[in-house]
């Protein structure tokens, strides 16, 4: 299983006594949301079709339009999703990753023409000319270790950052740095080393410190199965027409990046943050969302973020993980954020998100003629 920039659609469908439509649970939002009804209906076919459990939150210039969960957190127990449950958000991690190095260079602590052999002396001096800006925007060329052969068979293993290093540490680029654009887990694993080193703290208390307490974000944290999390949510998939418990993955390797947990509201807080400048400075939003592509490529990616033009443009970043998907973007034309958190793969999110944000265009257009 590997962590996915983009989720891709992946049907399935499970015997209707399996997963009974629950109401949806401890609703937020403004009563006059025009949208809301659509919505609803389109999220309960959603969780119809193969969705165990989908959470929704949705914020307009600042104020949480909508927040409803659907579907079951739990199936065992029949627990339901609901606008709190916290989820897996997979590779959604890499924005709050890029983030945090981007925190670090305002603060003089790092800068983006950093060569990952100083940050990190101990890397093999093959990598020379690998940069920070390198790794964040997926043009390092060194091999992402989610693609290699063997990558399955160790994912339930905690492994320290030894271990993960000597996976993909002593093998040759791909390419060289700068010069090409190639999706890298890698490059986000040596990012949250790189966070580590440079503030003498674990990722997961650097991020709380640099972004999650400062602003608030309370459900988020990094993954870790024996810490008490309240309301944290089960992943499930599919063998044939039955469903089960997903398969275990040690969230020691995904690390930076795809381990953290978020409810869906926490992620529309997040990039409203960033839209306002509050997470970052207004230079760091920028460098954050503005493409650097290698000669001839059409990359769209920044650092953490994937741009996009369609409907007004804005930016997005998905992600897939053993058992929960996530989808997350903001449309810059209206002001308008949209975050779906899935236990399961049985849901194509970035489909709904687009239709979610078709519904609520067409909805507020037909409100304003009247």
């Amino acid at each position: 299983m590997t962590l996915k920039p983009i989720a891709h659609v992946l049907v399935i469908v499970f015997l209707a006594a399996m997963l009974p439509i629950l109401p949806s649970a401890q609703a937020t939002g403004s009563s006059n949301f025009p949208a809301a009804a659509n919505l609803d209906l389109l999220v309960e076919r959603a969780v119809e079709e193969g969705a165990v459990g989908i959470s929704v939150a949705i914020d307009r210039g600042g104020e949480l339009l909508y927040a409803k969960g659907f579907g079951l957190a739990d199936v065992e127990q029949q627990v339901p999703v609901t606008r709190d449950s916290v989820f897996r958000i997979a590779s959604v991690t890499k924005q709050f990753t890029a983030a945090a190095c981007l925190k670090l260079i305002e603060q003089g602590d790092l800068e983006l023409e950093d060569e990952l052999v100083d940050l990190l002396p101990d890397y093999p001096a093959h990598a020379q000319g690998v940069s920070l800006h390198h790794l964040l925007n997926h043009t390092s060329g060194i091999p992402s270790y989610t693609n290699l052969e063997n990558f399955s068979e160790s994912i339930t293993l905690d492994l320290d950052h030894e271990a993960m290093l000597a996976k993909f540490a002593d093998l040759p680029l791909e390419f060289d740095p700068g010069t090409d654009f190639r999706y890298n887990n890698s490059g986000y694993y040596l990012l949250g080393m790189i966070i580590e080193e440079t503030t003498g703290q674990s990722y997961d208390d650097a991020l709380r410190a640099l972004l999650f307490d400062p602003l608030e974000l309370d459900s988020m944290q990094l993954s870790i199965p024996r810490r008490i999390v309240p309301r944290r949510v089960r992943g499930y998939t599919s063998r044939g027409d039955q469903l089960a418990n997903a398969q275990k993955i040690s969230m020691t390797q995904p690390f930076a990046a795809g381990a953290l947990l978020s409810n869906a509201a926490d992620l529309t807080r997040w990039t409203r943050a960033l839209v306002e400048h509050r997470a970052l400075s207004a230079e760091s939003f920028e460098s954050m969302t503005t493409p650097v592509p290698p000669e001839g490529s059409a990359m769209t990616y920044g650092y953490g973020l994937i741009m996009f033009e369609e409907e007004g443009g804005g930016f997005t970043h998905s992600g897939g993980i053993n058992g929960f998907s996530a989808e997350l973007a903001y449309y810059e034309q209206l002001d308008l954020t949209i975050a779906l958190l899935c236990n399961s793969n049985g849901a194509n999110l970035q489909a709904l998100r687009e239709t979610i944000f078709r519904v609520i265009r067409s909805a507020e257009s037909s409100s304003s003629r009247e």
